[in-house]
């Protein structure tokens, strides 16, 4: 995914009418587009820690998705906004494996993964924007830090190269999505986040603690696998 940072022409914002955005309900009313073309037998999947917001974190989730939506409605954006209801950092890429592959693939995640000892992650509330690969949808996220993740995404990056899959983004940006849009949002420029509840720091105060790694194929196929 790519950070979009580049400044919005202050003539051409004012000269476009205002657009709309439609919130949608799921990711079944989103326009999306494949990264790979399906393949019988062939399976998608996902390396991510889940993450469980506060009530706060959320409230003030809804604020930051409110001040984007302002800027790109005033920049004549109108398209969809899906909110994101349930939260994760992803460690790899969206993948491809055949059936035959899903348990070896899983064996060699879980001898590697277990080795590693539960951690923290801190939070920055300042907002981005990011695009996907293919530029056809956008993402409104939060950036998180924690040391272990790097060691993480190599690990599952060994064991994708051996299936001949991609391995994470270069340099990774670990976060948090808040809501996608499709079409993909205008640039914004800089993004001023809502102040946190009453306090002006944009990092969290309370880490939050990672104790899994879960690895899904399609929607139906979930593993967890703890981490020591």
């Amino acid at each position: 995914m790519d950070l979009l940072d580049e400044s919005s022409d202050d003539d051409a914002e004012s000269t476009k009418d205002r657009g709309r955005v439609t919130f949608v309900s799921s990711r079944d009313e989103m326009p999306l587009v494949r990264s790979q073309a399906h393949v019988p037998g062939t399976w998608a999947g996902h390396c991510y820690c889940c993450i469980a917001l506060s009530n706060s974190d959320q409230l003030f989730a809804t604020r930051c998705i409110e001040a984007v939506i302002e800027m790109a409605e005033n920049l004549g954006y109108t398209g969809n906004c899906l909110r994101h209801e349930e939260f994760h950092i992803s460690v790899s890429r969206p993948f491809y494996l055949q059936i035959s592959n899903l348990e070896p693939f899983v064996r060699s995640l879980k001898e590697r993964i277990r080795m590693l000892q539960a951690f923290s992650i801190s939070i920055s509330y300042s907002p981005k924007i990011l695009r996907n690969d293919e530029y056809t949808r956008s993402f409104l996220v939060w950036t998180v830090h924690a040391p272990i993740l790097p060691t993480m995404v190599e690990q599952c990056n060994e064991i994708l190269e051996l299936y001949d899959q991609p391995p994470f983004y270069e340099p990774p940006i670990f976060h948090i999505s808040l809501a996608s849009f499709v079409p993909p949002l205008p640039e914004l420029g800089s993004i001023s986040s809502p102040h946190f509840a009453d306090d002006d720091s944009d990092e969290s105060d309370s880490p939050l603690l990672i104790s899994e790694l879960r690895c899904s194929f399609g929607t139906t196929l979930h593993h967890r696998i703890p981490l020591s």
